[in-house]
């Protein structure tokens, strides 16, 4: 409990400040307006104990319901009285200069030039980051030069009756209620994007339930100046609302002004059709107990069940229309996805249109005979161009000649097969030992015979400058010169 049944905040909540120590309430609590020029620091430090006070009764609504505001009136200086020290005698001074600080900002100026009393950044949002002392004294200074003329009091003296916005909790609540409704935006439906001041109002506490009314009214109006995710638009003193991404210029039609009129009349008739209820509830209340104890005449039962049955057509009638409105909002959401997809459809039949006309089928054929052409030039170029070096096979055969040579020499008939299996293509069960019993397959055999033939008929055919260009090739190894019988 911060604050006791005639509205005076708590001494307790007050010292429970860090800045409203023991020490410090004589000063805090007096007349401290010579410290301007006696002692800057110090008349500077207790109007920073004030601000972090007023900031904390906002943000706690301990004063009132609104997390953005306070009001202040001839009564405020009772409501922050303690019991040693009274009520503060410098609150008119400390209300002067955190307006003129920027740290708070009368409603009725907000109202009439929002966009001239709160801070931006350089992209246009408003920045928590920027409300450091002293950039809000400098920024304060330079605003129109309202502050220096702003009075707190009125003309008898007295404090004037006056709501006055935290800054700090404007920008911090109002990016979060921005962020919320970009998200939204994305993703909520044409009719759940349209709404009257009253709807709007539901639909922000459902975003963040701790705002007031008054706090509705207050973000309705940051949000119109300071972003571009709304548009508004008064129509016989009657405001209408319409969301969007932000990314792109909308405004509110003759449509959406209907849709949402059509959207306004729903909720009453869930109020009417949940009121019918309760009356025919309690109506059937009334005549059980009349018929249980028989306090009452057979007319008056009758007379009863007469109103009940007004009471039940009313409700069913109610039940129909609200059935109907339902449906057809329902309706106008399917219609308007259905232009959406309609225009999709329709811009890409444009654009495979526009594409496929750059392109030809004869041409394609002709780019593939072409192609194929081309491909098959190039290969005959590459041909005529490749230089064969038949050096490789000449050192090849040489070292096959000189091998049978010493199979020849040393009557080694294995080696043949060795040299020979060489050339062959790799056996993948070659790997695979035979068993004891196993004997060499007789197809192999003959295989094998058959090679060395060929291979011996060959060497036979070797004229004899071939086998003098052998010898005078390796003068160190001895060989036997080849003769018909072999």
């Amino acid at each position: 409990m911060t604050s006791d049944p005639q509205g005076k905040v708590t001494e307790d909540y007050i010292r429970s400040n860090t800045s409203f120590s023991e020490s410090r309430l004589r000063s805090l609590y007096g007349d401290f307006a010579n410290l301007k020029q006696l002692n800057p620091e110090g008349y500077e430090a207790n109007i920073q104990a004030w601000r972090s006070l007023f900031e904390d009764l906002i943000k706690h609504k301990v004063v009132d319901d609104s997390i953005l505001s306070l009001s202040v009136n001839a009564t405020t200086s009772h409501l922050l009285s303690i019991s040693k020290y009274g009520e503060p005698r410098s609150l008119t001074i400390i209300l002067e200069e955190l307006v003129n600080n920027g740290v708070l900002v009368p409603l009725t100026l907000f109202e009439q030039d929002p966009f001239s009393y709160i801070p931006q950044d350089n992209t246009g949002w408003l920045s928590i980051n920027q409300l450091n002392v002293k950039k809000i004294l400098t920024w304060g200074v330079q605003a129109l030069g309202f502050r220096s003329t702003f009075r707190v009091l009125d003309k008898s003296g007295k404090l004037k009756h006056e709501r006055y916005i935290s800054t700090s909790s404007l920008l911090s609540t109002g990016s979060k209620i921005r962020q919320k409704l970009a998200e939204f935006s994305q993703k909520g439906s044409c009719t759940e994007l349209l709404f009257n001041r009253r709807l709007f109002g539901e639909f922000l506490r459902k975003l963040e339930p701790t705002i007031s009314p008054t706090d509705v009214d207050i973000l309705l109006t940051y949000l119109k100046t300071y972003t571009t995710l709304l548009k508004t638009s008064v129509v016989e003193g009657k405001e209408y609302i319409k969301l969007g991404s932000g990314h792109e210029h909308f405004e509110i039609n003759d449509v959406d002004i209907s849709i949402i009129d059509l959207m306004a009349n729903i909720e009453p008739l869930k109020n009417r059709i949940s009121f019918l209820s309760n009356k025919i509830a309690d109506i059937e209340d009334l005549i059980r107990k009349s018929v249980r104890i028989k306090s009452s005449s057979d007319d008056s039962i009758k007379s009863l069940l007469r109103v009940k049955k007004a009471f039940i057509k009313s409700l069913e009638h109610s039940s129909t229309n609200m059935s109907h409105l339902e449906t057809t909002l329902l309706k106008i959401d399917e219609a308007t996805y259905n232009k959406d997809i309609y225009r999709i459809i329709e811009s890409s039949s444009s654009i495979l249109s526009s594409l496929n006309s750059e392109i030809s089928i004869d041409k394609i054929n002709d780019i593939k005979d072409s192609l194929t052409s081309d491909m098959k030039l190039t290969d005959e170029i590459s041909d005529a161009l490749m230089i064969k070096d038949d050096r490789d096979d000449d050192e090849q055969i040489d070292r096959e000649l000189d091998e049978l040579y010493e199979v020849e020499t040393s009557g080694k008939p294995a080696a043949v097969d060795d040299q020979i299996e060489k050339d062959q293509p790799k056996n993948d069960h070659a790997d695979i030992p035979q068993t004891e019993n196993e004997e060499p397959s007789s197809e192999h055999s003959v295989a094998d015979e058959a090679r060395k033939d060929a291979l011996l008929n060959d060497l036979q055919k070797l004229s004899i400058n071939d086998r003098e260009d052998i010898k005078n090739n390796d003068d160190t190894r001895t060989k036997v010169p080849l003769t018909n019988e072999d």
